[in-house]
C-alpha cells in the first residue's frame, strides 16, 4: 500500500517539477526576447554589431523552442497522473506549486530518535512481534499438553424422596462433595516431545525474522535520513546559486545596455541562470521523494506526506 502510495506521489511530484520547468522556460523566452529587441535596436542605431543580433536572434528561438518541449512534457505528465488517478489523461489534475513552504529543518532530526521511533512503532516491526509472541505461545501450550494437571473439583447433589405409607410426609436429602483431581497424560513415546521441539523451531524462525526486519528498517531509515540530509543541503545550495546567477545576468544586461558589454556575456550568464534553475528544480523534486522515502521506512506515510508545511 505505501509502495503504491510512494508512487503515486512521485507522479505528483513530477507534475509540480514539470510546472517549474516550465515557468523557468516562459521567464527565459521573455529575457530572450528582450535581449532580441535591444540587439536589434542597438544595431539599427549602430551601437551594436550584427553578430550580437543573430546570437540574440538564435537565444530567443532556442527559448522558444525549450518552452514547447517543456509544455509538452507538462501535459504528457498530467496524464499519466490523472490515468494513475482512475481518471481521464484529457483531465486536468490540480496541482499546487510553491516554495515558499518548503519547511527543510522539520526533517532532518537526529537519526537515532528516528531509528528508536521506528524500531516501536513501524507496522513491519508490529505485525512480527505479533507472530514472535504467538509462536511463543503455542509453544507454551504445546509444553503444557504434556505436564500433570491439578484441579479443583466440586459437587453439590439435592434429592426429594416420598416416604412410603406417609400422606405429605417427604424427606430432603443434599450431598456436597469437594477435591483435587490429578491428571497425568498417558505416555505416547516421544510424540510430545517432537512436537515441542517443532513449536520452538517455529518461533526461533520468527525471532529470526522479526531481527532481520529489525536490520532492515533500520538501514532504510539510516538511508533514507542521509538521502534526505544531503537533499536539504543541495536544497540551499541551488537555491543560493539561482540567485547568485540571476545577479550576475542582471549586471551583464546593464553593462550591455550601457555599451560596455558584449551578448556573448549576456547569453553566456542567461544560460548559467538557465542552468542553476534546472538544478534547483530536479533538486526540489529529490527533496520531496526523499522526504516521503523517508516517511515510508518510518511505517508513517499518509496523504499528510504531500504538503510542504
Amino acid at each position: 500500500m505505501q509502495r503504491a502510495f510512494l508512487d503515486a506521489a512521485q507522479l505528483y511530484f513530477a507534475v509540480q517539477a514539470a510546472h517549474r520547468r516550465l515557468t523557468a522556460a516562459e521567464q527565459v523566452l521573455a529575457m530572450s526576447k528582450e535581449h532580441f529587441v535591444a540587439a536589434s535596436e542597438r544595431h539599427k542605431a549602430g551601437a551594436a554589431a550584427l553578430a550580437d543580433r543573430y546570437q540574440a536572434q538564435t537565444a530567443y528561438t532556442q527559448a522558444n523552442l525549450r518552452r514547447s518541449r517543456e509544455q509538452g512534457a507538462l501535459v504528457s505528465s498530467q496524464g499519466v497522473l490523472a490515468l494513475r488517478m482512475g481518471l481521464s489523461a484529457s483531465d486536468p489534475v490540480p496541482v499546487i506549486v510553491d516554495e515558499t513552504n518548503l519547511q527543510t529543518h522539520r526533517y532532518v532530526e537526529h537519526v537515532d530518535e528516528l531509528i528508536a521511533v521506528a524500531q516501536q512503532k513501524h507496522p513491519v516491526l508490529v505485525a512480527a512481534q505479533a507472530r514472535v509472541a504467538a509462536a511463543n505461545a503455542a509453544v507454551a501450550e504445546v509444553k503444557a499438553q504434556g505436564r500433570p494437571t491439578l484441579s479443583l473439583t466440586g459437587n453439590l447433589n439435592k434429592a426429594k424422596n416420598r416416604m412410603t405409607g406417609s400422606v405429605g410426609a417427604e424427606s430432603n436429602r443434599k450431598e456436597s462433595t469437594i477435591g483435587l483431581q490429578l491428571s497425568i497424560p498417558i505416555f505416547h513415546g516421544f510424540e510430545k516431545t517432537y512436537q515441542v521441539q517443532e513449536a520452538q523451531a517455529q518461533a526461533a524462525i520468527q525471532i529470526a525474522a522479526l531481527d532481520t526486519h529489525r536490520l532492515q528498517v533500520s538501514t532504510d531509515v539510516w538511508t533514507q535520513h542521509a538521502s534526505l540530509k544531503m537533499e536539504t543541503e543541495n536544497l540551499s545550495h541551488t537555491t543560493q546559486l539561482v540567485q547568485q546567477s540571476m545577479k550576475s545576468l542582471e549586471i551583464m544586461q546593464g553593462r550591455y545596455l550601457a555599451g560596455v558589454g558584449s551578448m556573448t556575456d549576456v547569453l553566456n550568464a542567461m544560460s548559467a541562470y538557465a542552468s542553476a534553475q534546472e538544478q534547483h528544480i530536479e533538486v526540489t523534486r529529490s527533496w520531496q521523494v526523499n522526504r516521503l522515502s523517508l516517511a515510508g521506512s518510518l511505517g508513517r506515510l499518509g496523504f499528510w506526506d504531500l504538503g510542504d508545511e
